[in-house]
Order: C-alpha cells, then sequence, then structure tokens
C-alpha cells in the first residue's frame, strides 16, 4: 500500500503506516521508509520570559555573541575557548575534533562591565545569575539589553 491512503499523521511527531500484506512487500517498504529523506526546518532561536516568576524558557538554536554585561551588583564572566585535539599518530585513522570548554565566574558586588565571548551557551549564563539570586527584572533587563546591542541570537518574548 503505497501512495495516497497509505500513512497517516497522527500528530506533530508520529505517523502512522498501512503496511502492505506479504513478507517481501513488507520488508522493501520498510526499506523505503528507512531510506526516505525528511527535511525538517529549523526551528527560531526564542527565549520566553515569564516576567511574574522569573521562568526563562528558550530553545537549543539560541546564540550569545560577544558583548559586555553589567546589572547593578550583578556581574557574569562567560570564556568559551574551542580546544582542537588531534590524534598522536598520524596513521592511526584518529579524526581531528573541535571540543568547546566554557568556564563561568559569578560575582555579586561591583556591577562592573564583563565580557561575554561569542557562542557562550545562554543557559549557563541565565543559571548563574538564577544561583546569584538574580531577580525577574534583573533577567529580563540583561536579556533584552542584550537584544538590543545584537549579541543575544534569538528572539526575546516577554509574557
Amino acid at each position: 500500500a503505497r501512495g495516497y491512503g497509505s500513512a497517516t499523521a497522527l500528530d506533530a511527531r508520529t505517523v502512522q503506516v498501512r503496511v502492505p500484506s506479504g513478507n517481501s512487500s513488507q520488508v522493501r517498504f520498510l526499506a523505503d521508509i528507512q531510506n526516505m529523506e525528511v527535511n525538517v526546518t529549523p526551528q527560531d532561536a526564542k527565549v520566553v520570559i515569564n516576567s511574574r516568576t522569573g521562568s526563562v524558557v528558550m530553545n537549543r538554536e539560541v546564540t550569545l555573541d560577544s558583548c559586555a554585561v553589567a546589572q547593578g551588583n550583578l556581574s557574569v564572566t562567560v570564556n568559551r575557548q574551542l580546544n582542537v585535539n588531534q590524534p598522536n599518530t598520524p596513521f592511526g585513522g584518529g579524526q581531528t575534533v573541535v571540543t568547546p570548554q566554557t568556564q563561568i565566574d559569578l560575582r555579586q558586588s561591583g556591577g562592573s562591565l564583563q565580557s561575554v565571548r561569542s557562542s557562550a551557551n545562554l543557559n549557563s549564563v541565565v543559571r548563574a545569575l538564577n544561583a546569584l539570586g538574580a531577580t525577574p527584572m534583573d533577567l529580563m533587563s540583561i536579556l533584552q539589553s542584550m537584544q538590543s546591542a545584537g549579541c543575544l541570537r534569538a528572539k526575546l518574548e516577554i509574557i
């Protein structure tokens, strides 16, 4: 059963298929499904902040560009470096791998201007600010300023 009516979308993640009768037809049908190319449109980067509770929800597409941040008595320094690991033996078949290393430094006194390097993980920055006791207003102000400066690569929605 190929073509119209052989597959039905049950929800956004589930597709129900009608498998043809006969072992050889079933095997061929399942092989066709396994080899099927599915193009998924990438999701837009988005951060949603609940202004009442201070909850911050973001998807995995959110990234940061380099910027400097200071808010009241809170300061955060985020440094992210890329390390290159190469195999010792040139003919051993190993592959060169690039691995990120992120270091977060938190301070609660003297809101001096702090640097945030490109591609730092916004989730880590928000967790660090929450651990310091940043208020929902602090979080909103910092993220809005980062977006205005072009550092936050995401749509910011405050509810």
